[in-house]
């Protein structure tokens, strides 16, 4: 058995979070990953709103310089 990439444990926590395997949209995808972020913010952090910013922050950053995780 193989290890999961990030990117496949992000997608089957979509999946679950859906209640679905089936071909779902983008934006569909984007609600499902939005709820998921925000329940564990909502749970894990001390300041949501505040943490909530700081992840748009580094995911814009991500976006803007995409070598940087490959």
């Amino acid at each position: 058995m193989t290890e999961l990439t990030s990117i496949q444990l992000i997608e089957a926590a979509l999946w679950r979070e859906l209640g679905s395997n089936e071909p779902q949209s983008a934006d569909v995808l984007r609600q499902a990953l939005a709820d998921a972020v925000s329940r564990w913010l909502l749970v894990r952090s001390e300041s949501p709103d505040i943490d909530a910013l700081k992840f748009v922050c580094r995911v814009e950053a991500n976006i803007a310089q995409p070598e940087r995780l490959l």
